[in-house]
């Protein structure tokens, strides 16, 4: 990817290699403190496991919660092609860029460093294949 972008966007080079570390770390503070909790609000996050309140503020000011997507991704491109790019990531998870935090910026690393998957026939089938097997299985009629 790193290649293409340089070969069709030079001028972005440097700040996409900047997105790219910045979509890490916001993929390394969820996983480490995020992905497998439920939080209603931002007291929940203070309150959470052994961190103390400023830990916790520091966590929730290091996923930038008052920047939208489309503004973390203006931050280090700007190529309009490149950025319209970019900014289709959130949309697969039904989010618009323009109104999704920033922390979808995890997405980035998500699809360029673990790749993405599609269903054949689309999302849908997902849930069509879990119905069946729910179906065998006696859960559901």
């Amino acid at each position: 990817m790193l290649e293409e972008v340089a070969s069709k966007f030079p001028q972005d080079v440097d700040g996409f290699k900047k997105l790219l570390l910045k979509a890490r770390e916001l993929y390394r503070v969820s996983e480490d403190n995020f992905f497998f909790r439920d939080f209603s609000n931002v007291l929940d996050v203070i309150r959470s496991g052994d961190a103390r309140a400023l830990e916790s503020l520091k966590l929730i000011m290091a996923i930038e919660p008052l920047k939208t997507y489309a503004k973390l991704v203006e931050q280090y491109i700007k190529s309009p092609n490149l950025k319209q790019a970019l900014e289709h990531l959130p949309q697969y998870v039904g989010s618009s860029p323009f109104l999704s935090p920033a922390i979808l910026g995890c997405l980035i690393h998500v699809q360029f460093e673990k790749g993405c998957w599609y269903p054949l026939g689309g999302m849908n089938k997902i849930s069509e294949a879990l119905a069946k097997r729910f179906e065998e299985l006696g859960i559901i009629s």
